[in-house]
């Protein structure tokens, strides 16, 4: 038996989105930071049919703010790492939308790609994007710090459509719609190293969090395939799920995957451990997209022909709540990623003491703590194996008080920034008089 495989149109990674929040007393103040106090989960949903990006508090359930209009006929959603930045695919201009998550406006021109960009995936250490190009049988790879393609396109199968890359970010696996497989791309080399036969419409591909089994969605087939990705072969027969299955994403503890079945309002639930279908999910018409949010207990489906996304608590397999309006025609979803960092002041007789508090982090990194707006260093903190850590520091007086940020920054990219109010240092103490006799 040999292998079976494939991608999903609109497939996103989860990035980082970093805000604060704060405790005080003493005269000395922590605020919020980002978008507001606490620390907001954000879903970007691609609505292909009125060419915008709508943006959902996921808190409230609710759409926040105007449209994004990034460029014609968006479909795919990916988030670097760090949480900061938004790759869109126009499949109707053949370019790519970068969006800054902080302002929600278009940063710069479209990136000219490909002959109809679909699917889109960021690496793990945020450098590089993939995007799958449809109607050219390539994938385009766009470096992130200078904002353009490097080197020619990558030559894949017949009609690529999702694309995601393993946990490590050594692979990508490319679904072609039309060819029936799974492309294996080498990221280090920017070249297909295998070849991998999967059902027939092959369009959604999701990696389990562990980087040891990849989901394939086989559209015309109405199956999914599993693939062990040590050795690229079929791990037993494909899964029968629903009509037309596209997307599918696997829940962050790995248990768990959702197949989108576009052509039956459903969503199969795999159980990882047996593959096999666990549960049928009814949402809205014709489902496309599907995404987990970073803490697992919430997916979220967009209804393509209903202009809505379904909410589903996990733990349960059910809908809750009504649908979310969004735009015309949703296709991908993107959660922002997971580390949620919180500084708080504590302020002790002079009103300088900051101890900052993080969690969600990678565990082992390393923390450089700052006062970004002198700019001055802290120190540094190791995250500890649960992803948090604690640090306090009293704030040299060479400082001055009133507003300021503080920022902690890994090596990876993982940060946040935070605005605090400081007081001034107290006046020197007096000498003490001295005598002679």
């Amino acid at each position: 038996m040999k292998r079976i495989g494939a991608g999903v149109i609109g497939l996103a990674m989860a990035a980082v989105a970093l805000v604060g929040v704060s405790s005080a007393s003493g005269g000395a103040t922590g605020g919020a930071g980002g978008s507001g106090s606490g620390c907001p989960t954000l879903a970007y949903v691609a609505n292909s049919n009125d060419n915008t990006l709508s943006v959902i508090d996921v808190a409230s359930g609710t759409v926040v703010g105007d449209p994004i209009t990034p460029d014609v006929t968006p479909v795919g959603v990916a988030f670097t790492p760090d949480g900061s930045t938004v790759y869109v695919t126009n499949q109707g201009s053949n370019a790519v939308s970068v969006i800054d998550v902080a302002s929600g406006t278009v940063v710069g021109d479209p990136i000219t790609v490909g002959t109809v960009p679909t699917g889109v995936a960021v690496t793990p250490d945020g450098t590089t994007v993939y995007v799958t190009n449809h109607n050219s049988n390539t994938v385009s790879v766009i470096d992130v710090a200078s904002g353009t393609v490097t080197g020619d396109p990558i030559d894949v199968g017949s009609g690529p459509a999702g694309v995601a890359f393993t946990p490590d970010g050594t692979t990508a696996y490319v679904a072609n719609q039309y060819g029936g497989e799974v492309s294996v791309i080498e990221v280090a080399s920017g070249t297909v190293v295998d070849t991998i036969t999967v059902g027939n419409g092959a369009r959604g591909v999701a990696f389990t969090p562990d980087g040891t089994t990849a989901y394939v969605t086989n559209y015309d087939d109405d199956t999914v395939s599993v693939i062990e990705v040590a050795s690229g072969d079929w791990v037993g027969g494909p899964i029968t799920v629903g009509t037309g299955p596209n997307g599918v994403a696997v829940t962050p503890d790995g248990t768990t995957a959702y197949v989108t079945n576009s052509g039956g309002r459903t969503v199969s639930v795999i159980d990882v451990a047996t593959n096999t279908v666990v549960g049928t999910i009814t949402v809205g018409n014709a489902p496309k997209g599907v995404a987990f949010a970073p803490d697992g207990t919430t997916a979220y489906v967009t209804n393509s022909d209903d202009g809505t996304v379904s909410v589903i608590e996990v733990a349960s397999s059910t809908v809750v709540g009504d649908p979310i309006t969004v735009g015309n025609g949703p296709y991908g979803v993107a959660f922002t990623p997971t580390p949620c960092v919180v500084v708080g002041t504590t302020v002790g007789a002079d009103g300088r003491t900051v101890t900052v508090t993080g969690s969600q982090f990678e565990p082992g990194s390393v923390l450089t703590v700052t006062i970004a707006s002198t700019p001055t260093t802290l120190g540094t903190v190791t995250v500890a194996a649960d992803g948090t850590f604690t640090a306090t520091y009293t704030v040299p007086c060479s400082i001055p008080g009133g507003a300021h940020t503080i920022s902690a920054t890994a090596v990876s990219g993982q940060s946040a920034s935070f605005p605090v109010t400081l007081n001034d240092c107290g006046p020197e103490p007096e000498p003490e008089p001295t005598f002679t006799g």
